[in-house]
């Protein structure tokens, strides 16, 4: 005697979750219960300064927040942020100050400059005389433009600021 095909029903697709009470078909259906529901996240922040802080940081008074290295100050509150005003105004805080560093960065990047001028190397160079100088020993008047060297030419000795005039006009007072 041949075997009669198993019947499935058509309003119940296969592999649902509906289990049929007895195994034959057309037999009433049990539902599956209702889906375990997880807890909701706990959202951990500093009363501090705001920010928010990994749970890692710790809690209560064993706590400690990254952003403002206070100790103590974590908090944390299932399904949203202690205090979100306080959240609100880190976070604006935060945008603030990204801002007001893509500003600085278009600036320097505007005047040319690739590196803040704080930041540079002062270059080393020796000091340089202008003006009018003479010899005291050979009696020589010399007017120098950026002269590092302020000695005489023809007798090495050192130039003295002011000219021969000035000098002489200076004993003539006297």
């Amino acid at each position: 005697m041949p075997r009669k095909p198993r019947v499935r029903s058509r309003h119940v697709p296969s592999g649902t979750g509906a289990t049929s009470s007895s195994g034959a078909s057309g037999s009433t259906l049990r539902r599956a219960g209702p889906a375990q529901r997880s807890k909701p996240p706990v959202f951990w922040k500093c009363q501090s300064c705001g920010a928010p802080v990994e749970p890692q940081f710790g809690a209560g008074d064993a706590s400690w927040c990254p952003s403002c290295h206070a100790t103590g100050t974590v908090m944390g509150m299932e399904g949203q942020y202690p205090s979100p005003s306080m959240y609100g105004t880190w976070v604006v805080r935060r945008e603030r100050e990204k801002q007001r560093k893509q500003t600085e960065a278009e600036l320097t990047e505007l005047r040319g400059c690739d590196t803040p001028l704080a930041k540079e190397d002062a270059m080393k160079r020796t000091k340089t005389d202008t003006g009018t100088f003479h010899c005291p020993s050979c009696f020589t008047e010399v007017e120098l433009v950026a002269e590092e060297s302020l000695k005489c030419d023809t007798c090495k000795g050192p130039l003295a600021p002011g000219s021969l005039d000035e000098i002489w006009a200076e004993e003539e007072e006297d």
